[in-house]
């Protein structure tokens, strides 16, 4: 599976489903094929996480002592990929709950367990960065700033002193430096010239960074992406790391929904169409943005189907709701017929 995210490739993943999913029908009782195959419905994205989230819940309910502060964990990260703040609370909830197991575990060794310590290492690194989406992200302050990066610092030192395989430490160095791409995009989103071009170029430089210790790890290229084409306005590059994501991994909403805002920046309104209705399967802010073009477009009727998906949809968030509710209003008024004045002249 590390192999997988350092060399992705569709055919791969595809193989592995098929080899795992025929071992959970043939073997149901034997626990390890359910986590294995729950690693590889995570790798799949957004279509696999549910079907991810059920095989690790059923190794937790199977007692399987060994597997459970890995089956936790990942199972976190199952929860994280699904980008939803009920599923990301989960997902710090079960990350705590690894910490909280692997320290239990450590206390009745004489010597601590590499393994364990990993698993600790892991889950520590995923709870920086969801510090950094609830605080550097949402609430930005002083405060915050410091505490993230001196969480990242401690990380560093942690990771340093302990005693992990040569694989494991590029798969912890690219999550460290993912942490620190994604928190200098964020001080970049809050800060002015020219201090934001300072944090841009840094943001770019750590994702960098964790793409050379995991080169074909989809969530970093869809982060550098992301900042290529809101930050650099470089949309060249960013489409190419884009296309890149979708070859290995062909339903990526959030690629999708990336592409479909280049593509209407260059004004190729039919392909963002294209690119918004795939992504919106997913992605509401996707159909946001499909009922603004068929706005534009005089095409009152989708527009109205699409913003109403966004009312529909828990998912969206309130910024969403509100923006889909203005959109709608606005449309509805068009549509509204010309009042006709039947009152006799005088």
């Amino acid at each position: 599976m590390q192999s997988y995210e350092r060399d992705a490739s569709f055919a791969k993943l595809q193989d592995a489903a098929g080899n795992f999913g025929e071992c959970v029908r043939k073997f149901p009782n034997d626990v390890l094929p359910h986590f294995y195959y729950g690693i590889v419905k995570t790798l799949e994205g957004y279509d696999g996480l549910d079907e991810a989230i059920e095989q690790f819940n059923l190794v937790l309910r199977s007692k399987a002592d060994d597997l459970i502060p890995d089956a936790k964990y990942n199972l976190a990260v199952a929860h994280l990929e699904k980008y939803t703040s009920d599923d990301s609370r989960r997902a710090l909830e079960l990350l705590k709950e690894t910490s909280n197991e692997v320290a239990k575990r450590q206390k009745s060794k004489t010597t601590n367990d590499a393994r364990l310590e990993a698993i600790r290492l892991q889950a520590l690194i995923l709870e920086i960065y969801l510090y950094i989406q609830d605080n550097v992200a949402t609430t930005p302050s002083e405060a915050s700033f410091a505490q993230a990066e001196k969480r990242l610092n401690d990380f560093l030192q942690q990771l340093n002193h302990t005693d992990v395989g040569d694989p494991l430490r590029h798969d912890l160095l690219a999550d460290y430096y993912n942490d620190w791409g994604f928190y200098f995009e964020e001080r970049a989103n809050n800060a002015a010239e020219p201090q934001k071009a300072s944090f841009v170029e840094q943001a770019r430089l750590n994702y960098e960074k964790a793409l050379e210790h995991k080169k074909d790890w989809i969530p970093v290229k869809s982060n550098l992406a992301r900042i290529y084409d809101a930050l650099l306005n470089d949309r060249s590059t960013a489409t190419k790391l884009l296309l890149e994501v979708l070859e290995t991994r062909p339903s990526d909403y959030y690629a999708l929904y990336l592409l479909g805002n280049i593509y209407k920046k260059d004004g190729d309104t039919l392909r963002a169409i294209s690119a918004y209705k795939k992504a919106g399967v997913n992605i509401p802010e996707a159909n946001l943005k499909l009922g603004k073009i068929y706005k534009e477009l005089g095409a009152y009727d989708n527009a109205i189907a699409y913003l109403e998906r966004v009312l529909n949809n828990p998912k969206a968030s309130e910024r969403s709701r509100n923006d889909a509710k203005q959109t709608l209003d606005s449309v509805l008024e068009i549509k509204k017929p010309a009042s006709t004045d039947l009152t006799t002249p005088a």
